[in-house]
């Protein structure tokens, strides 16, 4: 008698033996596999494919290592450029500052006001010496602030002694001529400065 159960197995007999088709025979692929990993020239293309992957690799993470480093050192430049544009225009403006005290300095000392006189001279030296320390050595307007600020500091000692012996009168029209030329030089300087600054901005 053919029940329900002998249905259901039978339906399984069948599908086993659709699955048994459709599934392609080990023992067919196995020499084949065995070829392929025993064969010189196999083995050979294998390992020249993985070679050429990997150079191919190296060479785009060289390539990019070289990208970065490339926008790091532009990056490091534009950081430099903007620095030293920044200590430029300080400089410009300290010795702007130094040209005013020493235009206040000479008025006073015209009027024989020696004392308060000395007060901007001190003021410009100083000026002028954070200048020169951030100008190289090297170049020509260190050499000429140096002798601004020796001329400054010998008409500070001058004044301070006309002005112990009582001599303002006489010598008044005199340091104020002394002033005058050290407003020309440190003009000069100052002219200078701007040209070559103008002319490093139009470089970069």
């Amino acid at each position: 008698m053919y029940t329900q159960t002998d249905a259901v197995l039978e339906a399984n007999r069948s599908s086993c033996r659709a699955i048994h088709l459709r599934t392609p025979d080990c023992d067919i692929l196995r020499p084949l596999l065995r070829y392929l990993l025993t064969d010189p020239v196999s083995v050979g293309i294998v390992a020249w494919v993985g070679l050429t992957a990997t150079i191919a690799g190296l060479s785009i993470a060289i390539w990019q290592i070289r990208l970065v480093r490339t926008a790091a050192e532009a990056a490091t430049s534009a950081v430099q450029k903007l620095t030293a544009a920044m200590h430029s225009r300080e400089r410009l403006l300290d010795l702007s500052g130094a040209l005013r005290q020493l235009d206040s300095a000479k008025h006073h000392i015209v009027q024989s006001d020696f004392r308060t006189g000395v007060i901007f001279l001190e003021f410009a030296r100083a000026q002028c010496v954070q200048v020169q320390e951030l100008v190289p050595q090297n170049e020509a307007q260190n050499r000429q602030l140096y002798k601004v600020i020796v001329r400054i500091t010998k008409l500070i000692d001058g004044v301070t002694v006309d002005h112990a012996n009582g001599e303002q009168e006489e010598t008044a029209v005199q340091r104020g001529m002394e002033v005058r030329g050290i407003i020309d030089a440190l003009s000069a300087t100052l002219a200078q400065l701007r040209y070559r600054f103008a002319e490093d901005g139009s470089e970069q």
